[in-house]
């Protein structure tokens, strides 16, 4: 477990003078000492084989003068428990805030209670999931903005035949989501894992030309409680997401 003390903290320079990342072996906590005055931790982060849990609260993640990259990169194969944020800020990243491109397969992906903002999604979607796999998948009572204008919201790419048993379960539920995905050929659910299930309730969903998926793998959420402004595409695709 690292406690951060206030103050910005940011991995060395690499050979081209961009902010740098840092390769995690080991399963890790990072805190804040103080709650009301929080590190912001500049860099982005590698995982690899023994990085079987990275837990981030209270922590400000800053991409900053980075080199483009997602904030964490799955770099290693294996089985890893999982990645977890609670009131936490992560901000200014290229291309999003994970990347499973290897065949990693996680327990559980969860962000709480956090903001998220200034993901440009250049070259990446905002969670992005290609080769690997994960059990579940929860945004919960989280902001998230400016971000992924020309990319998909939730990506996870069909790897179901070298992943038996793995039916995945995505959960977005009391967020504000605003100007996410702001293209109508874009979606906000572009899941070809074969077995998920979605839920999708109790979010304000703002400013965005998106829809909720156009794959046949995608399955069909079992919405609820939802509030949409200048989102026809999702209103639309989605008319009982309103009840």
């Amino acid at each position: 477990i690292f406690a951060f003390f206030p103050g910005k903290y940011s991995m060395p320079l690499d050979e081209n003078g961009k902010v740098g990342k840092l390769a995690l072996n080991k399963s890790i906590s990072i805190k804040a000492v103080r709650p009301n005055d929080r590190p912001v931790i500049n860099g982005s982060f590698q995982l690899k084989a023994g990085a079987s849990l990275i837990n981030l609260k209270q922590v400000i993640l800053d991409g900053t003068g980075t080199d483009g990259s997602q904030a964490f990169d799955y770099k290693d194969a294996g089985t890893y428990t999982g990645l977890e944020f609670d009131d936490c800020e992560i901000r200014s990243y290229g291309k999003g805030v994970f990347y499973i491109n290897v065949a990693a397969q996680l327990d559980h992906i969860t962000i709480n209670n956090s903001l998220i903002h200034d993901i440009v999604c250049d070259g990446g979607d905002m969670f992005d999931c290609r080769s690997g796999a994960y059990n579940s998948f929860t945004l919960t009572n989280s902001t998230v903005w400016n971000s992924c204008a020309e990319r998909d919201f939730v990506r996870m790419d069909d790897k179901s035949s070298d992943f038996a048993g793995v039916s995945p379960v995505i959960t977005i539920s009391n967020n504000t989501l605003v100007g996410v995905s702001n293209n109508a050929g874009k979606r906000i659910l572009y899941v070809r894992f074969k077995g998920n299930s979605i839920t999708f309730t109790n979010n304000i969903v703002a400013s965005t030309l998106a829809n909720f998926s156009n794959q046949k793998n995608t399955a069909v959420p079992t919405f609820g409680k939802n509030v949409y402004f200048e989102a026809t595409g999702l209103s639309k695709a989605g008319a009982n997401a309103n009840a």
